[in-house]
């Protein structure tokens, strides 16, 4: 909808441009669950339809579970939207789990909505698949007989879903954004707030692209732009010297090598003799892609930062080798596929012809090769889930008035600083807050930092300096 489009309320129909649509509407019912820290809590839930394709309004409908928290503000701000990560989280299990602290304090400031968004949670249809990777555990992951169950596992997302009568290119970027503008309306307010997390920010950022003049604000932590949804190889490199800089600052043992050095050693053991560890379930392959994708995938959980001596003494040394062996087969072979729009977001969303060049050069020569891109970045997986490029007209930089708070974490290696910054220089009014210390998973550290009271501060429209907030982040070592 532009700044254009003329809107006329009238009983339970809304007009956009000449044309008459049903309004959107919630039928809510009470909810009780038990938060963490703060126990027994009250809310509401309920559902919202939307159509599988916006542009076809009075097609078929996708059904999303939505929770709402009551503001106990007497004069409250606009609605609160929370948008989850993943891609492929479910935002309503979170708001009543690890962010209900958070949103608990937000709620003194207006209403907060979750939802599921489609294809992710108990959201209708389900877009589940069964199973898990499943990939062969006696050789690389980077050997043809991976890369051949990759592709097999992108054509069993397609079959499973086609089987369903589910229209997997639906499952996008554009489409989730669309819906939370049919959210705002159910809402009845004039303006909303978004609250994005990781593949959130993604999505809220489409929000504001198609649909600022309806939002207040917007707090974005752990940002991936429009364009990031494939990453630079050289992210990883720079995540990798921050943590080796904690590390050695943090080092009880001292020495004249640095964590880099350590890693870049390991990796050339690695490359010239892989590790080979017998389990009671047959022999787990651990090569430097192995530990690099180990890093890669889990570079957003603190505690897996934490362990990192622990992990690269055990592997230089080739000792207590079976939990980094299971740590490679949980996360990489035998993951779970999950839900199906994990991936069908990924591929829509796409990446630009400059972005991918600079992939290409970076991963020759970075440490980290091209890790960070495992997975989205198989063609052969792509080709078989069919999914259309939003193009580069949906990844395009816009500007934007919208107040806008980004939270980094330093040791975060799903979301970087420099892309905060590349973000942020779309809009007019930004602030920036970086917490040191803290990885992707900054906002559910206990006890919190100052993060709920900068979000406070925000929400409420003070101004938020380019705060820096320290995280005593503390190292396990061998020994």
């Amino acid at each position: 909808m532009t700044k254009a489009a003329t809107i006329v309320f009238a009983g339970s129909l809304f007009v956009i441009s000449g044309r008459a649509q049903q309004v959107p509407s919630i039928s809510w019912e009470p909810l009780t669950f038990e938060a963490p820290v703060a126990g027994q809590t009250s809310g509401e839930r309920g559902w919202l339809e939307v159509p599988v394709r916006h542009a076809n309004p009075a097609g078929v409908k996708i059904r999303l579970p939505v929770v709402r928290l009551r503001t106990t503000n007497p004069d409250p701000g606009p609605p609160v939207i929370f948008l989850a990560g993943g891609p492929g989280s479910a935002g309503t299990r979170i708001l009543m789990g690890s962010l209900a602290p958070n949103a608990l304090r937000v709620r003194a400031f207006a209403d907060v909505i979750a939802f599921d968004q489609r294809g992710t949670g108990a959201s209708e249809p389900s877009l589940a698949v069964p199973g898990q990777f499943d990939l062969p555990s006696e050789v690389s992951v980077d050997s043809p007989a991976a890369r051949e169950r990759i592709a097999a596992i992108g054509r069993l997302i397609r079959s499973t879903t086609e089987s369903r009568g589910i229209d997997l290119s639906a499952y996008n970027t554009v489409e989730s954004a669309d819906d939370v503008e049919l959210l705002r309306r159910a809402l009845g307010s004039e303006k909303v707030v978004l609250w994005g997390h990781s593949y959130g920010t993604h999505l809220a950022l489409a929000v504001i692209k198609r649909h600022g003049e309806h939002i207040a604000r917007a707090l974005l932590g752990g940002v991936n732009g429009l364009d990031d949804r494939w990453r630079d190889p050289a992210d990883s490199d720079a995540w990798l010297a921050r943590v080796g800089a904690a590390v050695d600052a943090a080092s009880p043992a001292g020495g004249n090598r640095t964590f880099v050095e350590r890693v870049r050693r390991v990796f050339t053991q690695l490359d010239e003799d892989p590790i080979r560890v017998p389990t009671v379930n047959g022999e787990v392959f651990i090569g430097k892609t192995e530990i690099q994708l180990l890093l890669t995938l889990q570079s957003g959980e603190l505690g897996f930062v934490q362990n990192l001596p622990l992990l690269f003494d055990s592997v230089e040394r080739r000792t207590r080798l079976e939990p980094v062996a299971a740590a490679v087969q949980q996360t990489i072979r035998q993951r779970p596929i999950g839900t199906a729009m994990t991936y069908s977001m990924h591929v829509a969303s796409g990446v630009s012809a400059e972005r991918l060049a600079r992939i290409n050069l970076q991963a020759s020569t970075a440490l980290m090769g091209n890790a960070i891109n495992w997975g989205i970045g198989d063609e052969a997986f792509a080709k078989t889930l069919n999914i259309a490029d939003l193009g580069d007209d949906f990844r395009r930089p816009f500007r934007s008035n919208v107040p806008v708070l980004i939270m980094s974490g330093t040791l975060d290696g799903r979301a970087v600083e420099n892309d905060a910054k590349r973000v942020g220089a779309q809009f007019d009014q930004v602030s920036y807050v970086t917490i040191e210390g803290a990885s992707h998973d900054f906002w559910f550290l206990r006890p919190p930092p100052r993060v709920p009271e900068v979000t406070e501060a925000f929400l409420r429209g003070e101004p938020v300096r380019g705060e820096r907030i320290a995280w005593p982040v503390s190292f396990r070592w061998p020994g």
